[in-house]
């Protein structure tokens, strides 16, 4: 397995979404309250999109879905079967996210997306998002985990993560292994 697509492929089970529901419940928990009366959430970097099947569930938005790999979006397409509240985007979040802008877009977040980026990259994103929408709220892994767990991921302390973007809020859960960040 040396690919995202190979990756999240492996996971395409009710036993990984289970695993996804009861892990990040507190960030998926923290999404649906602010996701609450908003009529378009969008999350950028979906992948396979186990938190959006998820959220589908108790949210009445509607759902965009972004990545830059047509072959996620495939998969993304697959878990999403049987919500009809939902529109896959191809687009790099590093980009220009105008095509957004016509859309009544109340909240953007991702799970693990941010921390593949550089702190220019990482900035660049969020001043993007802030363009579309007033609430973001990104997940992202703590300095806790030994190593990462596939790709090229950050594992930063929750202040080097106020250091490089400054979020209204920093959120640790499972004893501080998980951080929930937020601009509001």
């Amino acid at each position: 397995m040396n690919d995202w697509y190979s990756f999240y492929l492996s996971r395409m089970n009710d036993k990984y979404r289970a695993h996804v529901a009861k892990r990040y419940a507190p960030f998926i928990k923290y999404v649906t309250l602010h996701a609450y009366d908003k009529p378009v959430i969008a999350e950028m970097g979906c992948g396979a999109a186990n938190v959006s099947r998820i959220l589908s569930q108790s949210i009445d938005a509607e759902q965009i879905l972004v990545d830059k790999c047509p072959r996620m979006l495939k998969l993304a397409d697959i878990n999403m079967t049987g919500s009809s509240k939902y529109t896959l985007v191809q687009a790099d979040l590093t980009r220009s996210l105008s095509f957004l802008q016509d859309r009544d877009v109340g909240l953007m977040y991702a799970h693990g997306v941010l921390e593949h980026f550089s702190d220019f990259q990482i900035r660049k994103i969020l001043a993007g998002q802030k363009k579309i929408t007033d609430t973001i709220i990104h997940y992202v892994p703590s300095n806790k985990y030994e190593k990462p767990s596939f790709g090229d991921e950050r594992l930063m302390s929750p202040e080097q993560w106020y250091d490089i973007c400054q979020p209204d809020s920093i959120i640790e859960f499972n004893d501080g292994y998980d951080l929930i960040l937020s601009w509001k």
